[in-house]
């Protein structure tokens, strides 16, 4: 056990200075007691998604899938930036409930405002072929989604990363199983999908929320709201970029394609670019509470950056062999497209990299935020616009989602390294 200890250690080294050892040892002690319940939630969500993908149709799959990116930008709205900015200021607190009890109020507020705003905009959802069922049942998830990430964010404030990990895999084993009763008892369509997410939301919600109603019980209160807000809105912007560099494609997909194109891109998406997402929000969990508390950023960087080249090569062959066994599950309905898969996997490694040093930078505060804002905002440009000239003018069809994302991401990564010496 000492020997293997011993070159552990010296592996790690590699990584970070011999200072530094024990501060990431205890990191990925942190990081270890959130795998198991965020790998087990990621099985049933996974298993849940082939199995949507097997007993549905594509037009139905493809349906699910624009009413679930209605419900992520009703999400990204009604968070307002508040769930980074809870952790931000929350966690070096003596006094976290008060950072905590105004991120909650906000984000209700701006869930239910912005959720107004949409039904009031409803019309305009023909464009993407969506009905206004369609479009109301994907608000209803967001507005579930977006309390969540509250919650969420909660949690992570308090350094309660165990909790953090229930609330994720309670979330997954609810929806699995609600999911697959609704099938066995005939219903099978969209609607299956929609209903029960917002039913496991609920319980996933009460979970994370019920032990911390202390910390909720502090109200709103201004002077942690304005200590907030500046730090807030740019990250609010920037997710709002973020949803246009991740999100709308689906929906450009509705308009020039069809359903059916929505249904494949889900597929291959899922297992690549979704994964490398989840797993990043695994280790953001631990690690943008570590970078918003550290004084030695520098040193953070650095360790991502390493560990972003050592592992790139077979984080690649790992989500490519995850995706195209994904694929394989999903039947005869989806045949394998090695281009696509290969186009799809090297997005997902790209955004991890970039996802995680932007995270060192963006914890240096309100200055860092407002660069991420400009950087989302022309990540999203890059997306929106590139996805729609290439399906509209240049007959790549499905391959034009990925390209888009690479492109965008791959701006990403050369513009923080670029600024990385402003921080250091």
């Amino acid at each position: 056990m000492n020997t293997v200890r011993k070159y552990f250690d010296v592996f790690l080294l590699k990584l970070v200075k011999p200072e530094s050892l024990q501060s990431l040892k205890q990191f990925m002690l942190n990081v270890s007691s959130l795998a198991c319940f965020f790998v087990g939630a990621k099985v049933f969500s996974v298993s849940a998604g082939i199995i949507a993908a097997r007993i549905l149709s594509k037009d139905d799959l493809g349906v699910a899938n624009l009413a679930m990116t209605a419900g992520n930008a009703l999400a990204t709205l009604g968070v307002f930036g508040f769930g980074s900015a809870i952790v931000k200021y929350g966690a070096p607190s003596s006094t976290p409930g008060r950072f905590i009890s105004t991120g909650m109020w906000t984000v209700i507020i701006a869930t239910a405002g912005f959720a107004a705003l949409a039904m009031m905009l409803s019309p305009f959802a023909h464009m993407f072929k969506m009905s206004s069922h369609v479009y109301i049942c994907g608000l209803g998830m967001g507005a579930f989604s977006s309390l969540f990430a509250f919650a969420a964010a909660g949690q992570q404030t308090l350094s309660r990363f165990s909790l953090r990990g229930v609330m994720e895999l309670s979330l997954a084993i609810s929806y699995a199983v609600i999911l697959c009763t609704v099938f066995l008892f005939g219903f099978r369509s969209w609607e299956s999908i929609a209903y029960s997410w917002m039913i496991a939301y609920s319980i996933a919600l009460f979970i994370g929320v019920f032990p911390m109603r202390k910390e909720c019980s502090f109200g709103f209160q201004k002077d942690a709201f304005k200590t907030m807000l500046p730090f807030a809105l740019p990250t609010f912007g920037g997710a709002i970029g973020f949803f246009f560099c991740g999100q709308i494609q689906r929906f450009e997909l509705s308009a020039l394609m069809t359903e059916e194109d929505v249904a494949t891109y889900s597929v291959y998406y899922a297992p690549s670019v979704v994964l490398a997402t989840f797993v990043w929000g695994m280790i953001s969990t631990v690690f943008f509470t570590k970078s918003a508390t550290t004084s030695n950023r520098e040193n953070l960087w650095n360790m991502t950056a390493r560990a972003s080249v050592m592992g790139a090569i077979p984080a690649f062959l790992t989500m490519f062999s995850v995706t195209a066994f994904y694929i394989y599950l999903c039947g005869d309905k989806y045949p394998f497209d090695w281009i696509l898969a290969t186009l799809f996997t090297t997005a997902a490694t790209i955004t991890a990299i970039a996802s995680g040093l932007g995270q060192v930078i963006g914890a240096h505060g309100v200055r860092a935020v407002r660069i991420g804002l400009a950087m989302s905002l022309t990540m999203g440009v890059i997306t929106t616009v590139g996805t729609w000239v290439m399906l509209r003018y240049t007959g790549l069809g499905l391959y034009a989602t990925p390209i888009a994302i690479i492109a965008a991401y791959t701006t990403n990564l050369v513009w923080l390294c670029a600024i990385r010496k402003s921080f250091f």
